[in-house]
């Protein structure tokens, strides 16, 4: 497996991580699935070196992006919750 597939399945998915929950196209579960790709990019024992480590930085790139929509959603989570609380009163 190359790490071609990787880059065209995630390019999509650039995400800069706006305020307003603009993350690119990809959802959080396409990001998942394309760490996933690079997981197995990187268990494989031919993949060669230089593969490896673009595979790597994609990874991180990945899990950047999927750690800023967590903590997105976690957030208005917590707005829910505090809007729910104040209309209760």
């Amino acid at each position: 497996m190359s790490t071609d597939g990787i880059n065209e399945n995630t390019a999509a998915q650039g995400g800069n991580g706006e305020e307003d929950g603009s993350f690119g196209s990809g959802t959080l579960e396409e990001t998942f699935a394309s760490l996933e790709e690079v997981l197995a990019v990187l268990e494989d024992p031919s993949t060669p070196l230089e593969a490896s480590f673009e595979a790597y930085q994609k990874g991180m790139q990945l899990l950047k992006e999927c750690e800023k929509r967590i903590d997105l959603v976690e957030k208005k989570v917590i707005l829910l919750g505090e809007e729910g609380e104040s209309g209760d009163l």
